[in-house]
């Protein structure tokens, strides 16, 4: 029954749309369009009844007469128009069919959705929380459907079964532990040797090792002991037997020295009668001496030698002191190297001073110079503010001397004492400006060295000679820089020529500033020889 409704249907269809396929519209006053009757009202003229059928005249759809398959009936086929989307030209093959649901095949806008018959139902795709773990699912994209993943190191979590050691990358690195055989974290050298290693010596460290000695390091050395010239009064030391340290003994009227706290009023044995004034530019001699009023009785240079000036302190106006060497006594300060007449030669020893035997400029500088392309050292240095270095080179190797002169607590008859501590080849001393202020001025000074004495003993009973840095051909060998500091009385620096001289004489010349930095002050800087 459904299928008989659905032909005529399309019977309908088919005859309703028959002039869009372009078939003869039907006219009832043509003899044909009664059916092919000619007027008779049967429409058979001869009376006859015609059977249904192609050739009857009529195109009869429900026949299956079409233009293709009665083109007698219903006339030929027209051309096919533009196929629509859905063409209601069934009598058109190359039309497609509309898709119909319910014919067995899902096609055109058909989907399980409008036609499960045939597109068949609609599956759901899998679906994180569907309570089903599929398998584009995992514990790390649905944990709900898969369970929750297993601790795993990497994972941004340091837990229950992870620790610093098994994963630092969740957990952190380990502290550190000494002993572990990796030098890290808060570990050192100090802490913990076994990992880093033994430190290398170091002041403070409580042990006295490498070049550590009790005047560079007295907190692990000790204290050194008791030396007069070091600055501090102690222990068998006092004002008798160390001045420099323990300061002047109390004056004693009598012992033949005006000190302080006496004067011509209190004392006159050791003052003199009052009269003449100290300080005021007049050395009253006798009763003014060098002793008792220096500021008056000083080196005046005015080419007389007064009865309070000698050669000794005063050569510019009473000439140089005769020589004594040569009175076939070895005595005083005389040596092997300052007087051979007396004293006999030296043997050769390289430092001695004197170039004899097999020494030469290569095996021993220090006496025979240096080889062509020479170089001396420099004899005075100041590394830093307040601090005095003088080379051992020219007083014979020495290790330990005195600086003499106008700086502050020296004189040219006596002064500090100076030590090359850490065997660099120079001696040296500091002033610590707040217990000693130096003024700003102008300085002469020069230096002596011991010689004589037993090892690591310092004293002028040892026996001293003056600093020799005055020779041309040492100058010649020094730096520019190192020459700067050396005053010579025979050099006429503003004519670079040397002059004529009874005595000639070199001495270290510097300036002090306020901060008590040492600068040059010489005139030797340009020396070029004479």
């Amino acid at each position: 029954m459904k299928a008989h409704g659905l032909f005529i249907m399309m019977a309908i269809v088919a005859i309703t749309f028959l002039g869009g396929c372009g078939l003869q519209d039907l006219d009832p006053t043509d003899p044909v369009s009664d059916g092919g009757t000619d007027g008779d009202a049967d429409g058979d003229s001869d009376g006859d009844v015609v059977e249904p059928g192609c050739g009857d005249g009529t195109c009869d759809p429900t026949l299956g007469e079409d233009c293709e398959s009665c083109e007698a009936d219903c006339g030929e086929c027209p051309e096919c128009p533009d196929c629509p989307e859905c063409p209601e030209c069934p009598d058109c093959p190359e039309c497609p069919t509309c898709p119909e649901c319910g014919d067995g095949v899902c096609e055109g806008t058909e989907d399980c959705t409008d036609c499960p018959e045939d597109c068949g139902e609609c599956v759901t795709p899998p679906e994180c929380g569907d309570g089903t773990c599929d398998s584009d699912e995992d514990c790390a994209s649905c944990p709900s459907d898969c369970g929750v993943c297993p601790p795993e190191c990497g994972d941004g979590t340091c837990d229950s079964d992870e620790d610093c050691a098994s994963c630092e990358e969740d957990c952190g690195a380990c502290p550190a532990t000494c002993g572990d055989g990796e030098c890290n974290g808060d570990e050192s050298c100090k802490w913990c040797p076994e990992d880093c290693g033994v430190c290398p010596p170091e002041c403070g460290d409580g042990t006295c090792n490498g070049s550590e000695t009790c005047s560079t390091c007295p907190g692990d050395c000790g204290v050194c002991p008791p030396e007069c010239g070091d600055g501090t009064c102690n222990g068998s030391e006092d004002c008798a037997t160390c001045s420099e340290d323990c300061g002047e003994c109390p004056s004693t009227c009598g012992d033949e020295s005006c000190d302080s706290g006496e004067d011509c009023e209190s004392c006159p044995s050791d003052c003199g009668g009052c009269g003449p004034t100290c300080g005021d530019g007049t050395c009253d001699y006798p009763i003014e001496t060098r002793g008792n009023c220096l500021e008056d009785c000083r080196c005046n240079d005015n080419g007389t030698c007064n009865p309070w000036e000698d050669c000794e302190n005063c050569p510019s106006d009473c000439g140089c002191c005769p020589a004594t060497c040569g009175d076939g006594t070895c005595n005083g300060d005389e040596d092997c190297t300052s007087c051979e007449e007396d004293c006999g030669a030296c043997p050769p020893v390289c430092g001695d001073g004197t170039c004899n035997g097999d020494e030469d400029c290569s095996s021993c500088e220090a006496d025979c110079g240096a080889c062509p392309g020479c170089h001396m050292p420099d004899p005075f240095r100041s590394p830093a503010a307040c601090v005095f270095d003088f080379s051992s080179r020219y007083v014979s190797g020495a290790s330990c001397g005195e600086v003499r002169g106008s700086l502050p607590l020296t004189t040219w008859d006596s002064g500090l004492v100076i030590v090359d501590s850490d065997d660099d080849g120079y001696m040296g001393f500091a002033y610590d400006p707040v217990a000693t202020p130096v003024a700003v001025g102008y300085y002469e000074f020069s230096y002596k060295g011991y010689h004589g004495c037993p090892d690591d003993e310092c004293s002028p009973a040892c026996g001293l000679a003056w600093a020799q840095y005055g020779h041309q051909d040492d100058l010649l060998c020094m730096s520019a820089e190192g020459r700067a500091y050396l005053q010579c009385n025979w050099w006429n620096a503003a004519t670079e020529s040397c002059v004529e001289t009874d005595c000639p004489s070199c001495d270290i010349r510097v300036h002090i500033d306020g901060d008590c930095v040492v600068t040059p002050a010489g005139n030797m800087e340009n020396f070029s020889g004479c």
